[in-house]
């Protein structure tokens, strides 16, 4: 098409799509618009300006309750144009309380999937030729989309959590094509409905593919999310097409939304959510819907996926489900002794989330779950508590053995202790199905481990990194640095004999892991200074480190060119700008977070961004009360500007004086900036708003 169009006459040639890589494939420079849905006014004005009625003509609880349609349609034109349509020849039932519009707010998913309803014709032909047009793919994206539509998008679900259910359920294989592994073909799934913007991503702090991002409308203040969710109204067109399809069932807050294929035995796939409101969460437990009311009536013999979030549980409410291969309890209580040796007799479970819930002990019942993949025990709150502890405190559960040696357990989340005994190989009790794996071999995340300075615990842990040949992921924490690990003070230092253990351990297996996150708050990291092997490449992948160092250790900086990091966090390291400089160096790093809380070398020196410097860079976060003076070096000739391929761009410094605004536009890519609120005066507002103009991407200037 270029070829076509006559040279140098400002030749313009627009492409519209849906996809975000065909945009980026036809794009010049790097240069995308990225269309954005209306906000709540705006969608509201729009949509009785098309009823042809005057808002405040209607009654006080039709415009309270509109804010129930808007939310719905969530910024689509195409939805509220549909709506409007539909509303117009009911004006009159409306205006008598005979139509409500909470009610349609319901029911806009069978308007949409039912082609009976004409004035929504023209919307449901773009959801339709959207959701069809998957199976030209390949792969098996249909499915994988249904079942992340069973999160409502207020609370979402992570982007991993959601690719494990897809391996639990067995919704994806591996490639005999292509030797591809599952789980690689489950990230293709999920990248893929991503680019088809079928589903929304926030931020991602652990590994993938995208830079953190925040949320929120231009120019407002914003939240950080890292949970992922299905579009607003494609939400609803799916669930009404999981119901007819018998694929999944979702119950929020009591209300079945599937009002059309009700009966007594639910899909094979079950989400019970009940929303908290943030008075109750403060304490009140009152508000509290109990899983048994919920699910009254229905038969869960043949449920084989069961989502169950913001409940209380009972003893008695699992126990008729048999054939449950993923249970996800995020954030329920009553998760007692009773109820998780009721989890215990579920033979064929895969996938066990007991994220954010009051389970406090794992019985040692739990070998018994011999097909166990994923088991997730993060973010543990007291019995009785309804609010999650803060991030300094941290109550971990003891981590038995006989967990350890499932046989085809994989994936393990939490704040783990080490257990208290040493186990004996020939003598242990083990149970039938802990026999059947010698060891944690087939563990390919831990996340993670707190370590201290105990006898036994040196003997545990040495004996457990001994056994995981295959791990890829591992996280540590120093048990001193938290508040609310243990009852004993923070007292000890890393003894000589717990850190020549982690060296060892990581001169061994630094060239096969493919991430690895150590948090030793204020104590030092700089036992990771040891010799590397230079003629064997570091294959980690991303590296987070909490911890004093004098210098960057040989796992970052080892042959720069040849290091495949592409994600680095480094947090209250006191290294100076100086000694960050030879980041710039490594060619596949995408990702960079620095994180100080006091003023010392770094704040107080300058940070030179060189020409060519961090080739591949697409996101960068900087956190400290001040941000260091920055100097981007211009180029020669055919010669890289710094950090050319930027993205988002976050400095929440107290004091951002070293950057200068204008810079931002030798970031051609930019398309998010991200500010303190209380570092900016009217002036620096100006300034930052000034440079978002004349940048050619316009990019979004956010505070927090």
């Amino acid at each position: 098409m270029k070829d076509a169009f006559p040279t140098d006459r400002s030749s313009r040639i627009i492409v519209t799509t849906g996809v975000q890589s065909v945009a980026t494939e036809c794009s010049l420079g790097g240069f995308v618009y990225r269309l954005r849905g209306l906000n709540e006014k705006d969608s509201d004005e729009l949509l009785w300006k098309l009823v042809k009625c005057e808002r405040h003509e209607l009654p006080r609880d039709v415009q309270s309750h509109s804010g129930d349609i808007v939310r719905k349609c969530d910024g689509l034109p195409l939805a509220l144009v549909g709506v409007a349509e539909y509303v117009r020849p009911k004006l009159r039932a409306l205006r008598q309380g005979k139509l409500h519009c909470r009610d349609i707010a319901r029911d806009l998913g069978m308007y949409l999937a039912d082609g009976r309803y004409t004035a929504f014709q023209r919307a449901r032909r773009a959801l339709v030729d959207s959701y069809e047009g998957l199976d030209s793919h390949g792969l098996n994206l249909k499915t994988c989309l249904l079942s992340a539509s069973m999160f409502p998008r207020k609370r979402g679900v992570r982007r991993k959590s959601l690719v494990r259910r897809w391996m639990a359920e067995r919704l994806v294989h591996y490639d005999d094509k292509d030797g591809r592994p599952v789980n690689i073909v489950a990230l293709e799934i999920f990248e893929e409905l991503v680019d088809r913007i079928m589903i929304l991503q926030g931020a991602d702090d652990g590994g993938g593919n995208h830079p953190a991002v925040l949320v929120g409308e231009p120019g407002s203040t914003v939240k950080k999310t890292n949970k992922c969710s299905v579009h607003g109204v494609l939400l609803d067109f799916l669930l009404h097409e999981s119901a007819t399809k018998r694929f999944a069932r979702l119950i929020r807050n009591g209300e079945r939304l599937d009002v059309a294929a009700i009966n007594s035995n639910p899909a094979r796939r079950l989400a019970v959510v009940h929303d908290i409101d943030t008075d109750s969460a403060s304490g009140d437990t009152s508000r509290r819907a109990k899983l048994a009311d919920m699910v009254n009536g229905l038969d869960l013999s043949r449920v084989r996926s069961l989502t169950v979030a913001g409940t209380v549980l009972s003893d008695s409410d699992l126990k008729g489900c048999k054939l449950l291969r993923v249970l996800d309890l995020d954030g329920c209580t009553g998760v007692t002794d009773g109820v998780l040796r009721t989890i215990c007799k579920l033979k064929v479970l895969r996938y066990l989330s007991l994220r954010g819930t009051d389970a406090l002990v794992l019985p040692p019942e739990m070998a018994e779950l011999r097909f166990l993949e994923t088991l997730d025990v993060r973010d543990i709150v007291m019995p009785g508590a309804e609010v999650r502890v803060p991030s300094d405190d941290v109550f971990t559960v003891t981590l038995p053995w006989d967990v350890l040696r499932l046989p085809y357990l994989k994936y393990l989340f939490g704040a783990f202790e080490l257990p208290r005994d040493i186990p004996r190989r020939r003598s242990a009790p083990w149970t039938t199905a802990a026999r059947a794996s010698d060891a944690a071999g087939q563990l390919d995340t831990l996340a993670g481990l707190f370590i201290g300075n105990g006898r036994t615990e040196l003997k545990c842990l040495e004996t457990l990194l001994g056994q995981m040949n295959r791990l890829k992921k591992l996280k540590i924490w120093w048990k001193w640095n938290k508040k609310g690990v243990t009852a004993e003070p923070p007292r000890d230092l890393p003894t000589a004999e717990i850190t020549q253990l982690l060296v060892k351990f990581l001169k061994k297996r630094c060239f096969d892991l493919d991430s690895l996150s150590l948090d030793f708050g204020d104590q030092s990291l700089d036992f990771l200074n040891f010799p590397m092997d230079i003629h064997v490449p570091c294959k980690l992948r991303s590296i987070k480190l909490r911890g004093k160092l004098s210098s960057l250790p040989g796992i970052i900086i080892k042959i720069p060119s040849d290091h495949a990091l592409t994600k680095l966090y480094l947090s209250s390291t006191g290294l100076s700008c100086e000694a960050l400089l030879v980041l710039q160096r490594l060619p596949y790093l995408t990702y960079l977070k620095l994180v100080e809380n006091s003023r010392g070398d770094f704040t107080d020196g300058t940070l030179t961004l060189n020409a060519g410097g961090f080739p591949s860079l697409r996101g960068l976060h900087v956190q400290a009360p001040k941000l260091p003076g920055v100097e981007i070096v211009a180029g020669g000739e055919g010669e890289a500007v710094a950090m050319q391929h930027l993205t988002t761009l976050q400095l929440l410094c107290g004091d951002v004086s070293g950057f200068q605004a204008a810079d931002i536009d030798r970031f051609h890519h930019l398309e998010q900036v991200v500010l303190l609120k209380s570092s900016l005066d009217e002036g620096a507002t100006k300034a930052w708003e000034a440079a978002r103009k004349n940048h050619m991407n316009r990019p979004r200037i956010d505070t927090v």
